[in-house]
């Protein structure tokens, strides 16, 4: 009989109602198992590990070292594959950080969340539950994956590095570009067989649990624009992050004056301090281009295209923490899919 290995870390699908006050309650994970084994046939069973209980808007990336740590401790040879249980708020940001962290084992890594608590009658964490585990069960593909299911009650299959933050009005998942890996009908994968979706082919493109430890010690700043974000709010000198993601207006542009506005002066400030700036660029724009994206790309700014915001973020924490190879160089290797081909 297959054997599935669980991690619980809290979250809405780990959490009670009470008093009309969500929190997260140790006892819910084991709910959610024996939930499972009375509505389901399914021949599995589960051994489980809690190295976290948190409500996931706590999550900060010493939890990713929790989670790590936990499964790089453990002998895995023994499972058909690990369900990762968690919030939902930062989901995209765990996805991303564990796919390039366990791209490589060679076991599906299924992350699966609940839009409500696991005892109001809405909740889908059931239901994504087990479609983790069909997914498991059935193909088996190794990488890092989520399962959600969404208002029109379909259970969508994500790729880890290419999950969105959920949308703040419909509490709905996206992908990056729009377009899911796929869908769990009747129990089993049904791939889009999109383009911009990767064949699977060698989907293990970094060596298991490559990098033995990770602390995620050194600091990234996360800034998006707006108008009147002055920068002369960041103390860098006295507070010096290992790296800046700085977003860009739809446009591929920032603002460059004033000076205290101005994102070309950042960038001039990163270099005095020896602080690598990076700018999201999500239209990879080619050909003519704004004076203000032109005068950016000339104060010397990495820049990234063609991955969503949340896995430029995660990959940067990975990055600047890991000493396997230079942060440039692991921020230009394509690990799990993060990149999708022009």
């Amino acid at each position: 009989m297959k054997k599935i290995l669980v991690v619980f870390t809290g979250g809405t699908i780990g959490s009670k109602s009470a008093n009309a006050v969500i929190n997260v309650d140790e006892t819910q994970g084991y709910t959610l198992l024996e939930t499972f084994r009375r509505d389901t046939e399914m021949q599995v069973t589960f051994d489980t590990v809690q190295p976290l209980n948190i409500l996931s808007e706590n999550l900060v990336p010493r939890h990713w070292s929790a989670i790590y740590d936990t499964l790089s401790g453990m002998d895995l040879a023994a499972y058909s594959g690990i369900i990762i249980t968690h919030g939902t708020d930062t989901l995209p940001y765990t996805t991303g950080v564990m796919s390039y962290l366990l791209a490589g084992l060679g076991l599906p890594v299924v992350f699966v969340a609940s839009n409500r608590a696991l005892d109001h009658p809405q909740s889908n964490g059931h239901q994504n539950f087990a479609g983790a585990v069909q997914f498991i069960l059935g193909e088996g593909l190794p990488g890092v994956f989520a399962v959600f299911q969404n208002t029109a009650e379909e259970l969508v299959v994500y790729l880890g590095t290419r999950l969105l933050e959920a949308d703040k009005v419909t509490d709905q998942y996206r992908s990056y570009l729009g377009v899911d890996f796929g869908r769990m009908e009747h129990g089993k994968l049904v791939r889009n067989h999109h383009p911009m979706n990767p064949d699977m082919q060698g989907t293990a493109r970094q060596a298991a649990f490559g990098i033995p430890q990770i602390r995620f010690d050194n600091k990234v700043i996360s800034i998006q624009p707006y108008p009147g974000l002055d920068y002369s709010l960041y103390d860098l000198k006295k507070s010096r992050p290992a790296a800046i993601l700085h977003g860009l207006y739809h446009s591929s542009t920032a603002c460059i004056e004033p000076k205290e506005n101005s994102i070309v002066e950042l960038a001039h400030l990163c270099n005095q301090n020896g602080i690598d700036l990076y700018i999201h660029d999500s239209r990879n724009c080619v050909g003519s281009m704004y004076y203000t994206s032109r005068e950016l790309l000339c104060a010397g700014v990495h820049t990234l295209t063609n991955l969503s915001y949340e896995a430029a973020l995660a990959k940067l924490y990975v990055a600047y923490n890991q000493d396997q190879t230079t942060p440039t160089k692991y921020m230009s290797e394509n690990l799990f899919f993060e990149y999708v081909e022009d």
